[in-house]
């Protein structure tokens, strides 16, 4: 089961967090991923990336050796981790995060042991962003999450 939040927090050390990210991962006992929250275009998907992974490794058709990075994989449409980590990853100065909380947990314990604050608008489309999933026609709101869960669907077909 995943839970997918979204928060607002300026990252200014990927790696202290990355650390802090995995410490509390570790301790909590699931698996927890963040994603450059401006990528992401709604909640949707987010969901159909986790669902494809998971299928994916139950399949025995993973590129990834781990469910987090294969959601990434998904999330991103890339087949290469590298380019999936430089497209969706967290940087230096990133403000609008997404979490995937992969497992049984309370977003609230999770937030409360980060120290963030919660807050689901960043996972809202942004249009603007399109053309990093190639889409550069004219779309409007309400066909970009389709549009971009299609980009997914095609490189599924490259596996």
């Amino acid at each position: 089961m995943a839970m997918i939040i979204g928060s607002k927090h300026t990252i200014t050390d990927i790696d202290q967090t990355l650390e802090e990210v995995n410490g509390i991962s570790k301790n909590m006992g699931i698996g927890i991923q963040i994603l450059d929250a401006g990528l992401i275009f709604g909640k949707e998907h987010l969901m159909v990336a986790v669902e494809k992974a998971e299928r994916a490794f139950a399949q025995n058709m993973n590129i990834s050796k781990s469910i987090p990075t294969e959601v990434m994989l998904y999330a991103g449409a890339e087949r290469q981790i590298s380019k999936a980590i430089q497209k969706m990853g967290i940087k230096k100065d990133l403000e609008e995060l997404a979490i995937i909380l992969h497992g049984d947990v309370d977003p609230i314990v999770f937030l409360s042991n980060i120290g963030w604050k919660r807050d689901d608008t960043v996972l809202e489309p942004d249009i603007d962003r399109a053309s990093d999933f190639g889409i550069t026609a004219q779309v409007d709101e309400n066909n970009i999450t389709d549009l971009v869960l299609e980009r997914m669907a095609l490189s599924e077909l490259d596996r």
